[in-house]
């Protein structure tokens, strides 16, 4: 049996302001934070918790092997002062250290001396020391389906499957956007400077799509596939956002995601608010292959993971002939190799990308550098 040597870290709640919670990695040692989370979201970190002691172990400053900055936010102006505090703190102690920021933002942190994993970045503005980090759902297969993995048999017209809320999607609502740009466009040139700073940070936050509500990406795919003859869109168009308010709502819009998985083949994967896909690592749990759309993105391991081998990869400006490549794709893949990638996919999730999978990987690394 392979041994190996668990890897010290340590944080300090005294940084955290109040109601803040604490980042992932801490769960095993301060507890799950459910907040805000109140439906099928509470499970997703459970299984972390009971087996993050495998690879961690919590130390004090002096005897880690890492400092982590306790707060995970998604807000880096509430996080700010305190993990630049925590940073000089680690730095001064010759320790290396690591934040965590998940949310939609793709904003420079402009953080020294630190490791940073966010959920949103850009490749071409990517800074040394930053990596992408999973965004994460419960595990469907285990959840819902009685760790039974729902493979599909090839047929020969693949069907291609989504399951929410496309953006802008028809023409009235591609309208509705007009008035927004034109209010942009002209507090850029000549509105007072703090206007300017708004619209300046939120072009920042919608990375390459300034102007625009980011998501048209997926419209635009969402229109290509319902054009295509190659290809069967299984399509469910929902009319808004996951309710973290009632449960009876986060349960329905669950049921139909899944049944939509499950009934199709490929599943569309396309930036929303952040440049970043739940729906890809949905997707990959379930066994299912992705068809990514590359808006510039950065995939968490993505010098060990090869993407393309067991994604359909789709660039931004190739999507006018998103059908065809899926087409292409799937005519390449024998029946035995069509199921063979489905199981590829469920196992890249297992062992790479669910959160035990992600800090074990996370933790050999760091051993790694040592």
């Amino acid at each position: 049996m392979t041994t190996h040597r668990k890897l010290k870290i340590y944080s300090d709640k005294s940084f955290l302001l109040p109601g803040q919670r604490h980042a992932q990695i801490l769960f095993p040692f301060w507890g799950v934070v459910q907040k805000p989370w109140i439906g099928p979201q509470l499970p997703r970190y459970n299984k972390w918790s009971e087996v993050g002691g495998q690879w961690f172990e919590m130390t004090s400053l002096e005897d880690c092997d890492l400092a982590v900055v306790p707060a995970e936010d998604g807000n880096w102006s509430a996080m700010k002062e305190g993990a630049l505090r925590f940073v000089e703190q680690a730095y001064q102690a010759g320790k290396p250290c690591v934040l965590f920021f998940i949310g939609d933002s793709a904003e420079p942190l402009e953080v020294p001396h630190c490791h940073i994993f966010r959920t949103s970045l850009e490749r071409t503005k990517t800074h040394p020391g930053e990596y992408a980090i999973p965004a994460w759902s419960e595990d469907f297969v285990s959840e819902y389906w009685d760790a039974m993995l729902p493979v599909r048999e090839k047929n020969a017209r693949p069907v291609v499957g989504f399951c929410g809320q496309p953006g802008p999607f028809r023409l009235i609502q591609r309208v509705k956007l007009l008035p927004r740009r034109l209010v942009h466009s002209a507090l850029s040139l000549f509105g007072p400077s703090d206007k300017k700073r708004g619209i300046q940070q939120r072009r920042l936050e919608e990375g390459s799509f300034p102007g625009l509500d980011p998501s048209h990406i997926r419209a635009m795919a969402c229109r290509a596939l319902l054009k295509s003859d190659r290809v069967t869109a299984n399509f469910q168009f929902g009319n808004g956002y996951f309710d973290l308010r009632c449960v009876e709502k986060q349960m329905r819009a669950r049921q139909d995601l899944l049944a939509n998985i499950r009934e199709s083949d490929y599943i569309l994967c396309a930036r929303g608010q952040g440049n970043f896909s739940y729906r890809l690592y949905e997707t990959l749990c379930s066994g299912r292959i992705p068809v990514f759309i590359n808006t510039d993105c950065v995939l968490p391991f993505q010098d060990r993971l090869d993407w393309k081998s067991f994604c359909v990869w789709v660039e931004a400006d190739e999507v006018k002939n998103i059908g065809q490549i899926i087409a292409d794709f799937h005519s390449a893949l024998t029946p035995e190799a069509f199921i063979t990638l489905q199981e590829t996919c469920r196992k890249v999730w297992v062992e790479w990308l669910s959160p035990e999978g992600f800090f074990q990987k996370f933790s050999e690394w760091f051993v790694e550098k040592k």
